[in-house]
């Protein structure tokens, strides 16, 4: 429907692709425009509205949409007389409201009207009319209808229809040894709990890590066993099973270790960074993982330039890199819609440097120095793109490096690290070789 001129065409929009076109077969029986309607999933009901361009001349007709057949046809049931157009709507499951309108004389009126799903039937609803008289009016009723206080359905979220993911967090042991995963319950706040199940094989250290609602993705990495010291594995860690397992035909571009994870959350995350422990100490190519099929794939833009040894967070809708070896107070940035990179200069306080750690929310990021000499937490507010050093407060209890960090919906935390020096019984650190 729609005026200027009042028209009969109906369009579909396919989520998938986010594409819109009209479908002749669904077409309104009569051109009519503002009308308002209802869904319970498998039909949409259109109720009556203005048969001209400025709806002075009004129909009763309830016009019945079914999305699997993509057909419309007007039913038995119709509004009452008057108040046709400009009305507003809600549903339930079961049933919908159509409350508030006006007449093409020149008023308003506050009733209202039920109509049931099951019978196609349309009654007067008393207990639904508006305060006062409204028209042009907009409806929204809460996924569980118009009865009950309380909801014992499944929660889930409407973007994606997952349900809310554990309230837990995963993390590795680290390096020299095998390579077991932890679990820590924030709801409760229960210590690390080591699951055998997750423990992944070869074992390693330096990876990167993403999470999507179902699961955990770990890349990378070194095993610091001779012959083999860095991997372009790909693990997922089931949150349902709480299993550990290589993606048989998922791999990085390359062999990496000291690169960092970005994700929708939702769709798609993404490895960027790192080095070979060859001679590419700034890798480039970004892999991508597709969580519907978990097939990894080459993203279609790369970094504007290399980095190692970075930390990574993102917003709702864009990854960010902080401190590294190469990038100082520079940051890089991907957009998950365009997949499209870009730098962004200074963003990183000076104080962000290599061997830090990163968490954030859909307000803001935080990433600790990650040096030996420093104990601050940097604040980047996604909105504004800037960033400043926490205050005193926000600081980690002590100056480290090489922590490991993870956050809920509230929270973030930071684990582990080192107070710097060389490792025991060595002078140095090593830099692993590149696979032969």
């Amino acid at each position: 429907g729609g005026v200027s001129p009042a028209t009969t065409a109906v369009s579909k929009l396919t989520f998938s692709t986010e594409a819109s076109a009209q479908v002749p077969g669904a077409a309104m029986a009569t051109a009519r425009g503002y009308a308002t309607c209802t869904s319970n999933g498998t039909n949409t009901y259109w109720y009556a509205g203005g048969t001209n361009n400025n709806g002075s001349v009004t129909t009763s007709d309830i016009d019945k949409t079914v999305f699997a057949s993509d057909t419309t046809a007007v039913i038995p049931a119709n509004m009452d007389t008057g108040f046709h157009t400009r009305a507003a709507a809600a549903g339930a499951s079961t049933f919908g409201v159509i409350a508030g309108g006006y007449h093409p004389g020149g008023t308003t009126t506050n009733a209202a009207h039920k109509f049931t799903y099951s019978s196609e039937s349309r009654a007067v609803a008393p207990g639904y009319y508006l305060t006062n008289g409204k028209e042009e009016a907009a409806g929204i009723s809460a996924r569980n209808g118009f009865t009950g206080t309380t909801y014992d359905g499944a929660v889930t979220r409407w973007l994606d229809d997952k349900t809310e993911p554990p309230n837990t967090s995963y993390g590795t042991a680290g390096n020299y040894g095998p390579s077991p995963v932890y679990k820590l319950d924030f709801t409760t706040m229960t210590a690390h709990s080591y699951m055998p199940g997750a423990t992944q094989s070869p074992q390693r250290d330096r990876q990167a890590t993403f999470s999507s609602a179902d699961a955990g993705y770990m890349s990378g990495g070194t095993t610091w066993i001779p012959g083999a010291y860095a991997v372009h594995n790909i693990d997922k860690l089931p949150y349902a099973t709480e299993t550990t397992a290589r993606l048989p035909s998922s791999n990085l571009s390359g062999y990496l270790w000291l690169h960092a994870g970005i994700s929708d959350g939702t769709t798609q995350g993404w490895f960027w960074g790192g080095n070979n422990g060859g001679s590419t100490y700034d890798n480039t190519t970004i892999t991508k993982i597709t969580f519907s099929t978990d097939a990894a794939s080459t993203a279609p833009s790369p970094m504007t330039a290399g980095n190692y040894n970075l930390k990574s967070t993102n917003s709702a809708t864009a990854g960010y890199s902080f401190g590294g070896v190469t990038y100082s107070t520079n940051s890089q940035k991907l957009v998950f819609s365009t997949e499209t990179t870009s730098m962004l200069t200074h963003l990183s306080p000076a104080y962000v440097l290599a061997y830090g750690s990163a968490t954030g929310d859909q307000t803001a990021g935080y990433m600790s120095a990650g040096h030996p000499a420093y104990s601050m937490i940097a604040k980047t507010t996604w909105a504004t793109e800037t960033s400043d050093n926490m205050p005193s407060s926000g600081c980690l209890s002590n100056a480290r490096k090489n922590t490991f960090c993870m956050g809920n919906s509230t929270n973030g935390f930071w684990a582990g690290g080192s107070p710097g020096g060389p490792r025991p019984g060595t002078t140095r650190q090593r830099r692993p070789p590149a696979p032969p």
